[in-house]
């Protein structure tokens, strides 16, 4: 009876994962369509028809070395890697930012070598220097691979959720204080850099592995810790697991 309930009580765990994963992957996206919309209603208004065309430049001349150079396919690797070997996330995630910040430092490099060959006007050029940077975000997504391996997305959602308002609420503020195509580009830059600050702050705070669920328990607090736990692990009490191929989310 024990190990029905325990795997009962694994499959649900597992369930509501997978639902907050897949509203994690919803709500986000549907939230920054809606804005989008009164957004690009909004600076079209603003900018005018010359103005709204250099805004879209800025982001999609920026994009486009994203895609091309700064994808490699390393999350869907990195992905797969600590899914098969848990016991190596912490190595394997180190590797893959270190890695995807040498390539997001080269395909910043190239950036700007092409932009004096397109010929584009100077707040232009301005705007796309400035918002090149967040190609040096690239590193971070890395370590939200860790959320998406153990299906806990949905504690990313806050962070996504911040970056989506903060967007649109700081573009109507320069809108209001009639502020340049600069502004705009910086409101978008600090809105995304708030979302990865608030998404490495969330990785900070828990650290999320595979356990088995009728194994170990581990001891959160650290004034909890054995002093011969090796690496700096928490202590771990209880019975050796029983299912080893049932598992449920554990924050240490």
């Amino acid at each position: 009876m024990d190990a029905i309930g325990d795997r009962s009580s694994a499959d649900s765990g597992l369930g509501r994962r997978l639902v907050g994963n897949t509203l994690a992957q919803v709500v986000t996206p549907a939230l920054r369509m809606a804005l989008g919309i009164a957004l690009a209603a909004v600076l079209s208004r603003y900018l005018g028809a010359e103005g709204l065309g250099s805004y879209a430049l800025v982001f999609a001349y920026v994009a486009t070395f994203d895609g091309v150079f700064n994808e490699w396919g390393l999350g869907t690797i990195l992905l797969r890697e600590i899914s098969r070997r848990p016991e190596e996330r912490d190595g394997l995630l180190v590797s893959g930012a270190v890695l995807q910040g040498a390539v997001a430092c080269g395909t910043y490099a190239l950036m700007l070598g092409a932009l004096p060959f397109m010929h584009y006007p100077g707040p232009v050029n301005r705007a796309i220097t400035l918002y090149g940077l967040t190609l040096f975000a690239a590193p971070l997504n890395m370590l939200s691979l860790s959320f998406q391996a153990d299906l806990a997305l949905a504690r990313l959602l806050p962070a996504s959720l911040l970056g989506a308002l903060l967007h649109f609420t700081l573009s109507l503020v320069v809108v209001a204080l009639h502020g340049p195509l600069l502004w705009l580009v910086v409101a978008a830059a600090g809105a995304l850099a708030m979302q990865y600050t608030g998404a490495l702050s969330c990785a900070r705070r828990g650290r999320w592995v595979w356990r088995p669920s009728s194994g170990p328990r581990c001891s959160r607090p650290r004034s909890w810790w054995s002093p011969g736990s090796v690496s700096g692990r928490p202590a771990c009490s209880g019975p050796p697991p029983r299912f080893p191929s049932s598992f449920s989310c554990c924050r240490w």
